[in-house]
């Protein structure tokens, strides 16, 4: 005897449920997302604090923070970038459930027109990154401040 696949007859609640999964998950990535890029910043302004208010005159000590702080932005840019494409994939499938309930199909809610409205393409998180970019040659400005000076 064969037996009815689980998902005949739940399909609307199987797609729901994914649904909502989905856009809690994109929720939680924003989040986290945030708090890496405003972790970082934090640091950038402890450390620029700091030098600012205890000046070295050191070259090794200043390279070595430099390096630090580039490690940790490449870190902080990974870790971002890893999001961005898990975040990607994620919206992907809410696209594909979207499709499935006709929620992009002009005519089947509303006359001539559909009810997702196109998204615009592009990166908005390339602000994070330039962000971060500009907090580290911040501290590194005055590592290199205090130097010269």
């Amino acid at each position: 005897m064969s037996q009815m696949p689980v998902y005949k007859g739940n399909e609307f609640e199987i797609l729901k449920i994914g649904y909502q999964e989905h856009a809690e998950y994109l929720r939680a990535m924003n989040i986290f997302d945030w708090r890496v890029v405003s972790g970082f910043m934090t640091i950038q302004l402890i450390l620029g604090g700091w030098f600012a208010g205890h000046p070295s005159k050191s070259l090794w000590l200043s390279f070595g923070v430099i390096i630090i702080d580039a490690a940790l932005y490449s870190c902080c840019t990974m870790i971002l970038r890893i999001s961005e494409i898990r975040r990607g994939e994620t919206m992907n499938t809410m696209k594909n459930i979207n499709e499935a309930f006709g929620l992009n199909a002009v005519g089947i809610y509303l006359p001539e027109r559909a009810i997702n409205s196109p998204r615009p393409r592009g990166h908005r998180y390339i602000w994070y990154y330039v962000s971060m970019l500009i907090g580290a040659f911040g501290a590194s400005f005055v590592l290199v401040w205090n130097l010269l000076n």
